[in-house]
């Protein structure tokens, strides 16, 4: 199934759930509940099995999105600048 870390099985979220369906006869959304519960209470935890280990995996990764949200809103405002017009918007 997994590696041992400290006498705990390293198992995928899908196989988990599929686990606990079977095991107590139910659907796999309360399944899913139920893990979720554990989750909460410290009784499981979710580790990503293939983090990015270089820099460019990273910037290339689910976890940069704030990065690339900030460079997206940083160069619209900069863009802004020269794409508006430079006429005052009231005269008074």
């Amino acid at each position: 199934m997994g590696e041992r870390d400290r006498n705990r099985m390293i198992v995928s979220v899908q196989n988990r759930v599929k686990e606990i369906s079977e095991e107590k006869g139910i659907n796999q959304t309360e399944a899913t509940i139920i893990l979720y519960e554990q989750y909460l209470a410290g009784e499981t935890e979710f580790v990503d099995p293939n983090p990015p280990r270089r820099l460019i995996d990273y910037l290339f990764s689910i976890y940069s999105a704030w990065y690339w949200l900030v460079i997206l809103g940083l160069s619209l405002m900069i863009a802004s600048i020269y794409v508006f017009p430079q006429i005052p918007p009231f005269t008074w």
